[in-house]
């Protein structure tokens, strides 16, 4: 798993790095099939620019680059992802074009079962 120059990793909650470990399981092998191999890119985690009520600014959001994929992937790791992390993630395509990537966070459903850190009094 490859970093985009400037992503901040310090503050990442655990349900994030669980997220990413699954996309990398997910989407690695179809990345380092291309030639040249590629490696799935975080773009962003804490940093970046978000809606001010973001889940990236409290480390429970990653946003992973899709351009090296073909459309057919990215519905394929889409699928699979949200398979995969089940009901306490949302994973969706923001984006278009050259900006185009993977957005995955905790869901509503997460965040009711362990509480969220951008309501006032929640750890």
């Amino acid at each position: 798993m490859n970093l985009k120059d400037g992503v901040q990793f310090e503050g990442i909650h655990a349900a994030t790095l669980y997220a990413i470990a699954k996309a990398e399981e997910i989407m690695g092998p179809i990345l380092r099939s291309k030639v040249p191999a590629r490696e799935p890119t975080i773009t962003a985690l804490r940093d970046g620019q978000h809606m001010a009520t973001s889940l990236h600014y409290v480390g429970l959001a990653v946003d992973l680059r899709s351009h090296d994929l073909t459309e057919a992937e990215i519905v394929t790791v889409t699928a699979t992802l949200r398979k995969a992390l089940g009901s306490s993630y949302d994973v969706v395509m923001e984006a278009t074009g050259a900006n185009a990537h993977f957005h995955i966070e905790v869901s509503d459903q997460w965040l009711a079962a362990n509480g969220d850190p951008r309501k006032k009094g929640v750890s």
